[in-house]
């Protein structure tokens, strides 16, 4: 099964973590926070290596480093990650979102509604904090929802059954 993989910046740790358990499993994992493809990510990296990149080499304080690039390059690189994000979706079987447990991410919003019946249509499988699993674009969008994380890679492992 092939998964995009839908986190924020906020989860990256947690992101990795999920995708090494989905890989466990025998699932196909786009995660747009994989360093090795993600170009915005490897060039701020090299730009700003010894100040932006955490010790384990995955987080990165990007709000500093992306404040620093020339608005021309913040648009070419916005319009990679939002190509990158759709093409991700639309390549996956089912997508599954993490949200963060303060729900501070735009880029999931629209992650979810580019998944959506209005968009890619592919099965939605959420992970929110409990307040925010009753909203009611989670509720309308969401083919699963879920506040327990192994609730939800539960329900991915027996999609694969």
């Amino acid at each position: 099964m092939k998964i995009y993989l839908a986190h924020s910046s906020h989860e990256m740790d947690q992101g990795y973590h999920i995708e090494s358990i989905l890989k466990s499993l025998g699932c196909e994992v786009w995660n747009p926070f994989d360093k090795e493809k993600n170009i915005f990510l490897r060039e701020l990296g090299d730009r700003y290596k010894n100040h932006e990149w955490e010790d384990n080499g995955k987080a990165i304080h990007w709000k500093e480093a992306w404040l620093r690039l020339p608005e021309e390059e913040k648009k070419e690189i916005a319009d990679w990650i939002t190509e990158d994000d759709h093409e991700g979706v639309d390549w996956a079987d089912i997508v599954v979102m993490i949200y963060p447990e303060d729900g501070r991410t735009i880029g999931i919003g629209c992650e979810m509604e580019y998944s959506s019946p209005y968009g890619a249509n592919k099965p939605l499988y959420i992970y929110a904090p409990t307040w925010l699993l009753h909203h009611p674009w989670v509720i309308s969008y969401a083919t699963y929802r879920t506040d327990d994380i192994y609730e939800l890679l539960a329900t991915v492992r027996n999609l694969m059954k």
